[in-house]
């Protein structure tokens, strides 16, 4: 995801957003890398699943 708005997405301030993803990790590791956009860069929370 590039130039995300969380509030323009959740239509207003202090409101959630959900956004899933399926992804391959192929060493083991998942990488999540956040860069702000401006002076901010902000993540509420991640969960992450094992899919077999």
């Amino acid at each position: 995801m590039e130039n995300f708005n969380t509030a323009a997405a959740a239509g207003g301030i202090r409101v959630a957003v959900v956004r899933e993803f399926v992804v391959r990790v192929s060493d083991g590791v998942l990488n999540v890398q956040i860069t702000p956009t401006g002076d901010r860069a902000r993540l509420a929370g991640i969960e992450v699943l094992t899919v077999e």
